[in-house]
């Protein structure tokens, strides 16, 4: 055995027994043994760095799979995303004091595109008295195309709050003002549909009036503001906001808008009073046929005798149907057009022949048979009131839902029906004469 040996790393000769195993002497051994250590650790810290960012990203992932599943429970929630229109109270004549509000959007589509800034500037004898606006920060990325139109990016709205937060504090703006906007549907549409309710206040539209009073090519804010020679951006929500302003208040001053406003107003307000005198009749009626109704029902069996005489009748709804036909054609009444329909609830009838069939029907006014079957009443009803019906069955007025001059007859049978067949022809008569009265 050789006494000495040479190191392959460093080339150094070494006593034989000081060599490592590895045929390295003591020093490169250490060397090595310390770089093997360092590399291990740098290997290790760099697994638990690749496990952290890989839990990172998938709890990123979890977080935004969520908010997406938020945003689509949301639109299927909303009428499409429960879209909801414009129809809000409109408001009339010339205005001095109201509120212009305008919307930001990332596109047309209110169930699929989302706010993204709203303005509004509260106006009291056409002067500017305050002001709202906010961006709005939306569930999903914003369209390149939209950035291009309102110049609105990720960045904008990176810190602002979600729609929920603006809304309550624009309720809180708006109060009870009149809204006005230039195609205000557009954005009331926007906000309804995002609130998922109605907004209460009158609104008024200023696109319909610039049609009225201008004749131009186009009609887009930006034309309008060309034409009275208006400045400032467009495409901003409070630089719209004035814009608007400005273009109703250019409109108004001219005379015949203010006259055409005027005259709105005035057929507005007759018409409010019309439909509440109609209302007021309307009550008023109703409540004199339920005091009449009351009255004979005064003198009517008991509802215990009633049920006790329902008991009593026998037969399915088709029978007495087909009885009410056949007494109608011995009459020489020609049946082949006579339909069916329900007379309130759970009394299915007949009714005379109508040009406008549905509607008739819906109206209740063409029924002059029916038969209930079903539930602790049973009985017939004749498009008759009760003192024109003289028979030997028990009779007594119908509710409101069947009608206001109709009768019901407790009868046994469908046999029993021939005592009462002139009462049934008369029935149809006096229904045939109702429509015919309606549509003249």
């Amino acid at each position: 055995m050789p006494l000495f040996a040479v190191c392959p790393q460093c080339g150094k000769k070494k006593l034989f027994f000081s060599m490592a195993s590895s045929g390295l002497c003591g020093t490169c051994q250490a060397e090595k043994d310390i770089a093997s250590k360092q590399l291990a650790q740098e290997q290790c810290t760099a697994e638990k760095l690749k496990a952290v960012q890989d839990r990172l990203e998938t709890e990123q992932r979890i977080a935004r799979e969520h908010e997406e599943t938020i945003v689509r429970i949301s639109l299927r929630q909303s009428p499409q995303m429960g879209l909801r229109r414009a129809w809000g109270p409109r408001a009339y004549g010339v205005l001095s004091d109201y509120t212009v509000i305008d919307t930001e959007t990332t596109g047309l589509d209110a169930c699929t595109c989302e706010i993204l800034e709203i303005g509004a500037i509260r106006y009291r004898s056409h002067r500017e008295v305050a002001r709202f606006r906010s961006y709005i920060r939306p569930y999903r990325p914003i369209p390149r195309s939209a950035t291009e139109i309102n110049g609105i990016t990720e960045y904008t709205v990176k810190l602002a709050p979600r729609f929920p937060e603006v809304y309550a504090d624009l309720l809180d703006f708006i109060g009870d003002d009149v809204l006005i906007g230039y195609n205000i549907d557009f954005d009331i549409k926007f906000i309804q549909t995002r609130a998922g309710e109605d907004i209460k206040n009158k609104i008024f539209d200023v696109l319909p009036l610039a049609k009225q009073a201008l004749t131009l090519e186009r009609y887009r804010l930006d034309d309008l503001r060309a034409y009275f020679l208006i400045g400032g951006g467009s495409h901003a929500a409070l630089d719209d906001c004035k814009a608007t302003a400005k273009v109703y208040q250019r409109l108004i001053d001219m005379p015949n808008v203010a006259k055409q406003l005027a005259e709105e107003a005035a057929r507005e307000e007759a018409a409010q009073k019309e439909y509440e005198r109609l209302r007021q009749e309307q009550e008023a009626h109703l409540q004199k046929v339920k005091d009449e109704k009351a009255r004979l029902m005064a003198n009517a069996p008991s509802a215990k005798e009633l049920r006790q005489l329902s008991a009593k009748m026998t037969g399915e709804a088709i029978e007495y149907l087909s009885k009410a036909k056949m007494i109608l054609k011995y009459a020489g009444i020609d049946t082949s057009r006579i339909g069916e329909t329900y007379a309130g609830d759970k009394c299915k009838a007949l009714h005379v022949p109508c040009k406008n069939d549905i509607f008739i029907a819906q109206c209740q006014i063409a029924i002059f048979f029916g038969v209930k079957l079903e539930g602790n009443l049973k009985y017939i009803l004749l498009d008759l009131p009760p003192e024109d019906i003289k028979c030997d069955f028990v009779c007594v007025p119908s509710s409101i839902q069947e009608g206001e001059n109709r009768s019901r007859i407790y009868i046994p049978s469908v046999q029993a029906m021939d005592s009462i067949a002139e009462y049934i022809v008369k029935s149809y008569q006096h229904a045939q004469e109702t429509v015919e009265n309606q549509k003249m």
